[in-house]
């Protein structure tokens, strides 16, 4: 453009000015198209910052609810939260448990990733679900308790009694029939939404670490809410666990956690 010739210089031609001509309405027309790609990002930049309110205003919504089934629940929002925001990992102390090792040395088996669905009621359980299994009832009569983590392999609605194995793959897979009452799902997700977390103090089922066999215990910290909205771990103290120091305190995965009924 810089080239061209000016529509008023002396002599300049017909040809000349039309070149100029053209190269104005080409600039005018850049300049048009310029603007509206400029307004376009201008209407789109207010479009996710309206995104970005709306979204911040739900998560309030659902922090509030957060924290108030954690009030709930008996937990303090100020003492478990540590300064990022997220619940510092719990340090178990491990103390020596030779006994309970000794006898159960199995390795305790993958819980396997189900389709979380909330509650954990015997008519939504299926073949291949996880549960505890009270099998000393077999052996030892009623009142006994002999609890390993097992697989379902058969249900009879009819005679409400389940058929499993135990769900340590060395184990000699012998079938055990039980009824209803001494089988107890395991938890089939960690999400918060959809799982029961447990207060201090409330007894339950757990499998001892390093184990596939449950032992009564008692929630000395109930599990942790982690960033990906999951719980963590429970802080259990087992029953006949102490040694010269006390009590011991184990760190105990979610869904190997379960609410202990005294009926069992």
């Amino acid at each position: 453009c810089a080239t061209a010739t000016s529509a008023n210089a002396r002599g300049a031609r017909q040809g000349d000015l039309d070149q100029v001509k053209t190269l104005r309405e080409e600039i005018e027309n850049l300049h048009s198209s310029m603007t509206l790609i400029a307004n376009e990002k201008i209407r789109l930049a207010q479009m996710a910052l309206e995104l970005v309110k709306g979204n911040a205003a739900v998560l309030d919504e659902e922090l509030k609810t957060f924290h108030k089934e954690l009030e709930e629940q008996g937990i303090n929002v100020e003492d478990e939260l540590d300064g990022d925001g997220y619940g510092a990992p719990y340090q178990p102390q491990y103390h020596h448990k030779a006994h309970r090792v000794q006898q159960h040395s199995r390795p305790q088996p993958r819980v396997p990733d189900y389709v979380a669905r909330p509650g954990q009621e015997v008519s939504s359980m299926e073949v291949g679900d996880l549960v505890a299994a009270n099998v000393g009832v077999l052996s030892h009569g009623a009142g006994a308790q002999e609890w390993i983590v097992a697989t379902v392999t058969r249900y009879s609605p009819s005679e409400g009694v389940f058929e499993v194995v135990d769900a340590d793959e060395e184990a000699e897979k012998h079938v055990y029939r039980l009824p209803q009452k001494y089988v107890i799902p395991l938890p089939k997700t960690a999400s918060v939404r959809q799982s029961q977390n447990f207060p201090v103090g409330t007894s339950v089922l757990a499998v001892y670490p390093n184990t596939t066999t449950f032992y009564k215990a008692k929630v000395v910290q109930p599990a942790r809410r982690l960033p990906n909205a999951e719980y963590g771990e429970f802080v259990l103290e087992f029953e006949d666990d102490g040694d010269a120091d006390g009590q011991a305190h184990r760190a105990v995965p979610f869904r190997h956690v379960v609410l202990f009924q005294r009926s069992n």
